[in-house]
């Protein structure tokens, strides 16, 4: 399946199509790196729409020592909350 074809039948995929481009051209180890970065962001995209907006929100997610500043803490957040589940 040609890549414009897949865009077509998966147009909510179309912010991911660039970075798996970019994964494509790494070494194994840059790919996992670009992969985990990506998904962080997305946990934390996910968890800030979820909550309200403010600093509260902010000191959780930014920062020195914040309480969700780790992508593992971004992970049990998420699935703790029913954002995403154990299979995602």
């Amino acid at each position: 399946m040609d890549e414009k074809r897949v865009e077509e039948e998966y147009p909510h995929l179309k912010e991911f199509f660039p970075m798996l481009n970019l994964l494509n051209k790494e070494s194994h180890r840059g790919a996992a790196l670009i992969a985990s970065s990506y998904l962080d962001n997305q946990l934390r995209e996910i968890l800030t729409a979820f909550m309200l907006e403010g600093v509260h929100t902010r000191k959780l997610l930014e920062g020195f020592n914040a309480p969700l500043g780790t992508f593992a803490a971004t992970i049990a957040a998420a699935t703790a909350l029913g954002l995403v589940s154990s299979d995602e």
